[in-house]
């Protein structure tokens, strides 16, 4: 019985090495996988009005309504390639939209495939939940001057 105890004892610092041993993610690894849209957070600047701001927000109770589609979910892939799928409220795929990604230090980058210009997003993955930040021409004024914030979470 006396032989157990130190056994033990050495058996539990061995277990606790291996766990605080691994390495973490990085973040383009974390990023693998499929992610869903939880919610979207938009200051809109506009140029063409003399109320310069507006503030869009979507979240889950109110997104089909709001854009007519459920939301959206974006795989990524380990090969740098993406794809985001966009159903309608019927769940029929309405669109797909693929192309390249890329994470360097704390921002993402995607290329979709019909263009060739990249998007920036500022990224922070916090458990199963992904929060990203970007200016972006959200009001299609031609000028990327409209602040977006999106959360998503990870299914997979």
């Amino acid at each position: 019985m006396k032989n157990i105890l130190p056994l033990a004892i050495i058996l539990l610092f061995a277990a606790c090495g291996t766990e605080s041993s691994k390495q973490p993610l990085s973040t383009q690894e974390a990023l693998v996988g499929s992610w869903k849209n939880v919610s979207i957070e938009v200051l809109i600047n506009h140029l063409d009005t003399s109320e310069n701001q507006e503030v869009y927000r979507v979240d889950s109770l109110n997104w089909e309504k709001e854009l007519g589609i459920k939301p959206i979910v974006t795989v990524f892939s380990k090969d740098s390639t993406y794809v985001s799928y966009y159903r309608n409220p019927q769940d029929s795929l309405v669109l797909e939209l693929n192309g390249r990604w890329g994470v360097a230090s704390d921002t993402l980058f995607m290329l979709p495939k019909e263009s060739t210009s990249p998007s920036y997003y500022d990224m922070e993955i916090i458990g199963k939940l992904a929060h990203f930040k970007s200016h972006l021409d959200w009001d299609g004024d031609g000028k990327a001057d409209d602040y977006y914030y999106g959360i998503q979470v990870k299914l997979d």
